[in-house]
């Protein structure tokens, strides 16, 4: 942390990725010192866009590693209570999920058959995984941006996660965004989006729309007017 704090009071500029972001530098650096938002984008044309509807079994998604910030047991917890509900599956893409701790967290949950891990994959395949899947849950405890929520909204899936990185500066009506560490709240908020055709269909057209309006070239720009600017 002083390492950082030094770094950031030496910078010429300092850039953060998200007003969410910007929030946690102010609070926790406690610098006296302007920032900007300049975020990571996505390549909104690598991840084709497909209108689709709640049909069951509801096909759950989740990408990330398994590593406490990404708060898995938040997730596993959410979707057991989802599993109740209604007839659904759980997709697990990313590595470290092989560990006992893990199975037996399943098993106590009752969930082991109802979730599927990939291991890791390459990028380029997520898209398939997308292109499967009805919503995506993402229960991180902490962001700077996150780049998997743009791809799964660019690709038309509707996003259930935590009020951190981009899902803290959008919120409602782009993404269900909930506290982090609240499986409850997520569980139900997610099955409310299940059992609502016409908001889920809201969601997925608005959270589409704004990735596209905000993607990698619309990034590039904004960096572009920043160096003009120091070159001035």
């Amino acid at each position: 942390m002083k390492i950082t704090r030094w770094v950031c009071i030496k910078a010429d500029v300092l850039i953060v990725q998200s007003e969410y972001q910007r929030k946690m530098t102010e609070e926790n650096l406690r610098l006296d010192r302007e920032t900007s938002v300049l975020s990571r984008r996505v390549e909104a044309g690598k991840f084709p866009y497909g209108e689709r509807l709640i049909t069951f079994p509801v096909n759950l998604l989740h990408i990330a590693s398994f590593q406490p910030v990404k708060d898995q047991e938040t997730l596993f917890r959410a979707f057991a209570k989802i599993a109740k509900q209604v007839e659904s599956r759980l997709t697990v893409v990313g590595h470290g999920f092989d560990v006992p701790a893990v199975r037996q967290m399943l098993i106590d949950l009752g969930i082991e058959t109802k979730v599927d891990f990939t291991g890791e994959v390459k990028h380029e395949e997520i898209v398939g995984h997308f292109a499967k899947a009805h919503i995506l849950l993402h229960t991180s405890r902490y962001e700077s941006l996150c780049g998997v929520v743009q791809e799964a909204m660019a690709s038309g899936v509707p996003v259930c996660g935590t009020d951190v990185g981009i899902l803290a500066d959008l919120g409602d009506p782009f993404a269900v965004v909930v506290p982090p560490h609240n499986p409850d709240e997520l569980a139900n908020r997610t099955l409310s989006l299940v059992n609502d055709a016409d908001r889920y269909d809201r969601m997925q057209k608005l959270a589409r729309e704004y990735i596209v309006n905000h993607d990698a070239d619309w990034a590039v720009k904004q960096y572009k007017e920043l160096f003009e600017k120091w070159m001035k």
